[in-house]
């Protein structure tokens, strides 16, 4: 018997049929009850896996909105990350087959990739401690957007212009797609086929897999796809994204079915399982330690639970993954856009209910702290944000706007605050997605869906002066110490003198990028033909943020007093980038 028809048989034998009637959830199948019956939203869809067998399985939403095409068990989604999964296991397929090895260089396989020099073995790739800046970023400092359909070849040679690291390889677990994107190429070295045709033949036919594989280019047409969908504040109203596609790092569409087939894979291989088995293995760095991210999935805890989860995000999509390997258990979710709950809150919803006798209790709030502040995560992805808040006059919001300081050596990024419309937004630095505060009162507000509150501070005359972070269970858990204050800046404005070091040309080598600087209403600005114009909100010396948009900030350099450069940062990915000032500009 041929380990391909063995599989088949035991998923026979351990596939709900058609006929055979799923165990009832109440508490999973009332929110799909729910989807189904409320306005129209986004593809989103469950599985559950106990024992070796699905126990449950579930889907509501459109596949097509526009066209009022239902999702079914048949609809094919974007799994975003879950897709270094698959990645990981073909270079462990590799290994098994003695073709390479983890710790041998990567400049053996793809000698082009320089890097500064960088000594980057395969197994940096693998558990993201290679230094590379993250791809996804590399492409929005060069000027792409969210939605930018871009293929394996256009992300690689993204990668080799790159003459530096952002850190030496070993010394630090950094996560970057752009190092799952040097194996998928690795792998096409090796095999001499494209990364789609050889894990076709090599993966997911052997697992039964039918309704799976990797995109061969961002223009490929996907039979009974979920489109993606992103909710338009502006428009009150969904709108189609398009997804990035390249393989390895993404680029995987299957069913949710297919992905619970890889799941009880995992769990209980029969097809290549010492292969199977070494995704668990834990990476470590150059000086010894153990990192939590294995090959393509992490050792995380959940609840005093050893879980093995990955989640995947992407312009629409949402995908979580988590296996318990103690008990036997794992729940697979995805949604091709935002839902509430999300996937990920409707995957750790199904552990919650499943394992509700297994889960160690959270701790109860601090005295006194309104019960609000501590909904569940089913609460908060249930209900308005805007039920749990009052109302605070617009020209108070204007007056918690600005940037805010911690000390020196506190190890915090400084914060900024802006406001949006009539909605407070909090931001690290400029460095991640700006997250809307809902007020609980006139001076505190909760970050949704963080889900952590902050209190600004005022002086006598009611001029604000500092915001400080709220206990919150998820602080009291990890021991936390009490919130220490950022103290608001002073604001600053630039005339012609001042702005004048700033102002003209900036190119990047390595992105083959130029942006400009100029002076607006007293503030520096960064344009850029596909960006637009980004203001520079001025945080703390030569450092600048940038309130909207894929990039993040802004940080000047001097040579003998005068600029000569700037180091740019993308918003949501690991990555930064070093421009030269052009004379004469």
């Amino acid at each position: 018997m041929t380990v391909r028809l063995a599989f088949a048989l035991l998923a026979a034998l351990l596939w709900p049929s058609p006929a055979m009637a799923q165990r009832p959830i109440p508490g999973l199948d009332s929110t799909f009850a729910r989807l189904r019956a409320g306005p129209p939203v986004p593809a989103i869809a469950l599985a559950v896996v106990q024992r070796g067998a699905v126990i449950y399985r579930n889907v509501a939403g459109f596949a097509d909105m526009e066209r009022g095409v239902p999702a079914t068990l048949s609809t094919r989604f974007d799994w975003a990350s879950i897709a270094k999964q698959f990645t990981a296991f073909a270079v462990s397929l590799l290994v098994e087959r003695g073709q390479l090895q983890p710790k041998d260089p990567v400049k053996r396989f793809l000698p082009e990739l320089d890097l500064g020099g960088a000594a980057i073995t395969v197994a940096d790739l693998l558990h993201h401690t290679s230094g590379i800046e993250d791809s996804d970023g590399l492409l929005a400092l060069a000027g792409g957007r969210a939605g930018d359909a871009i293929g394996l070849d256009e992300m690689v040679s993204l990668l080799v212009r790159q003459q530096h690291v952002r850190s030496g390889p070993g010394e630090v677990h950094s996560y970057s797609n752009g190092g799952y994107a040097l194996l998928a190429k690795i792998v096409e070295r090796l095999t001499k086929q494209s990364f789609a045709a050889w894990t076709d033949s090599a993966i997911f036919r052997p697992l039964g897999m039918t309704r799976s594989g990797f995109l061969e280019s961002p223009d490929q047409l996907v039979p009974d796809r979920a489109l993606p969908y992103e909710f338009s504040k502006a428009a009150g109203a969904y709108r189609v994204s398009v997804a990035e596609t390249s393989p390895g790092p993404g680029g995987l569409y299957a069913t949710v079915d297919d992905l619970a087939k890889w799941t009880l894979h995992l769990m209980h291989p029969v097809y290549q399982p010492n292969a199977t088995m070494r995704l668990r293995e834990r990476g470590k760095l150059r000086s010894g330690e153990s990192i939590g991210y294995a090959w393509g999935i992490g050792w995380n805890q959940y609840h005093g639970l050893t879980t093995l989860s990955h989640g995947g995000s992407g312009p629409a999509t949402i995908a979580y993954l988590v296996i318990f390997p103690e008990l036997d258990f794992a729940v697979v979710a995805v949604s091709a856009g935002e839902t509430a709950p999300t996937a990920s809150a409707l995957a750790l919803r199904a552990v919650d209910i499943l394992l509700a006798d297994k889960l160690a209790a959270e701790p109860p709030p601090p005295s006194g702290t309104p019960r609000t502040l501590f909904m569940s995560e089913e609460a908060m992805n249930t209900r308005p944000p805007e039920s749990i808040g009052v109302t605070v006059p617009l020209e108070r919001l204007h007056q918690y706007t600005g940037t805010y300081k911690y000390p020196e050596g506190s190890g915090n990024e400084p914060i900024v605050v802006r406001l949006t419309g009539s909605q407070l937004e909090f931001g690290w630095g400029g460095r991640r997605p700006y997250i809307p505060l809902f007020p609980l009162s006139d001076g505190r507000f909760v970050m949704v869906p963080l889900w952590d509150a902050y209190r600004f501070i005022t002086d006598a005359s009611g001029r604000v002066t500092g915001v400080s972070k709220e206990r919150t269970p998820k602080s009291l858990r990890q021991n936390r110490p009490e919130s220490i204050v950022a103290e608001r800046l002073p604001d600053r404005r630039f005339d012609a003198t001042s702005a004048e070091p700033y102002l003209g040309q900036y190119y990047s080598d390595e992105l083959g990028a130029f942006y400009q600087v100029a002076l607006d209403d007293g503030f520096l600005e960064l344009r850029h033909p596909r960006h637009g114009r980004m203001k520079l909100i001025p945080v703390t010396g030569e450092q600048f943020a940038i309130q909207a948009g894929p990039l993040a900030s802004v940080t000047f350099s001097r040579i003998g007093g005068q600029v000569s450069g700037l180091e740019l940062e993308a918003r949501s990915w690991s990555a930064k980038s070093s421009f030269r000032k052009l004379p004469g500009m």
